[in-house]
């Protein structure tokens, strides 16, 4: 318990993780999770898991809609450019 919490400072304190490896990062430690709360049962586990969720895979999520939106707009831009030449 005590060592789920260090690690979850140290996730808060290390933000500025590549997109890539913060992606790869949450999941290792979803799989490790989902191990540990099947083998114990432990609800603390879980808990910790959602505030890492929270914390780390909320502006996760936001920055890569975020990409892909403004890649669409510059592809509808593009495209209504070609279609008026």
């Amino acid at each position: 318990m005590v060592f789920m919490l260090m690690f979850q400072r140290t996730l808060v304190k290390n933000n500025m993780l590549k997109l890539m490896n913060q992606n790869i990062f949450v999941w290792k430690i979803w799989t490790w999770m989902m191990l540990i709360s099947t083998f114990q049962g432990n609800l603390m586990t879980w808990m910790m898991f959602m505030l890492m969720f929270q914390r780390n895979l909320m502006p996760l999520c936001s920055t890569l809609l975020h990409t892909e939106d403004s890649n669409l707009l510059e592809f509808t831009k593009t495209r209504k450019k070609l279609s008026y030449q």
